[in-house]
């Protein structure tokens, strides 16, 4: 019968290493049942460090911390899955992660833009990311078109003159928009990262009113030397780039530039783009 585990029994060390240099080749350690069954011990167990370095031809691996069988130890390693292994970070830790955003700021087309909008991610690796936005915004748009125009007048003597008129017409409106910004992002630290790509909006309206209708010459309004409303282009598409702060895995705030690539409207027949900087804040669900 075995001796219960954590009796005193004094086993031969010469005994044991002779068991292991008569099969030098083999895979699978057979303890006798009257060895304690656990190799915790460096103390019970000299000869196993001993024959790790004197003897190179045995490979034991006693590094896996698996449990045993009852008589036996697998010393290949063969077959066995480390638990402490670490998993690929692609099959793992680089998911999709979706969000808010909200962004303002001041567009050259007017005063204030504000947006606000979901956000999609995707991780490709610790450094590079993809990103895109829909977004819903509103933008003020506010411009000044300079009118020039003769009139006559007649005086009392039936003499005739022509003056000539200068009137700022204004038109504004606030434009509703709808669109997607996707980008590509690189991480230059631990917690700031750069992107660039492209903004396509479209224009729920594409009309400007004229605002100061009270103060314009009736006559100038009745001849059509001023239009009531302005036009405005029906998309609205530029380049975008962003420097991002990262608070915190989910919250960042960020800095962004638009250059308008299309013409958004004319005035005094100068075509307009819509570019503007703004800033935002951004918050991601779940882990990245």
């Amino acid at each position: 019968m075995p001796p219960a585990v954590g009796t005193t029994d004094t086993v031969s060390n010469q005994a044991v290493a002779q068991a292991i240099h008569s099969s030098p080749k083999t895979k699978v350690l057979t303890i006798p049942a009257h060895l304690p069954q656990t190799v915790n011990d460096s103390a019970s167990f000299p000869f196993i460090a001993a024959q790790s370095i004197s003897d190179p031809v045995p490979t034991t691996n006693l590094s896996n911390k698996s449990i045993l069988p009852k008589n036996s130890l697998n010393i290949s390693g063969a077959g066995h899955t480390d638990p402490w292994e670490k998993t690929s970070p692609s099959a793992s830790s680089h998911p999709f992660n979706f969000g808010v955003a909200a962004q303002f700021g001041k567009a050259s087309v007017g005063n204030m833009q504000y947006q606000i909008g979901v956000v999609a991610r995707r991780n490709f690796s610790e450094k590079f990311y993809a990103e895109a936005t829909l977004a819903l915004a509103a933008t003020d748009v506010a411009y000044s078109q300079s009118n020039k125009f003769q009139s006559v007048s007649v005086n009392a003597g039936m003499s005739s003159s022509i003056q000539e008129k200068s009137i700022d017409a204004q038109y504004g409106k606030n434009i509703i928009s709808l669109g997607i910004s996707p980008n590509i992002g690189y991480r230059l630290t631990h917690g700031i990262a750069v992107s660039g790509g492209i903004a396509l909006y479209r224009n729920l309206d594409q009309s400007l009113n004229l605002e100061n209708q009270e103060t314009m010459d009736a006559a100038a309004l009745s001849n059509h030397v001023i239009e009531n409303s302005k036009p405005i282009s029906q998309w609205d598409a530029g380049l975008t780039g962003s420097a991002t702060y990262e608070v915190s895995r989910q919250f960042s705030m960020q800095l962004q530039y638009r250059y308008g690539l299309s013409t958004y409207l004319y005035f005094n027949n100068e075509a307009i783009r819509n570019s503007g900087l703004n800033v935002g804040l951004k918050y991601l669900f779940g882990k990245r």
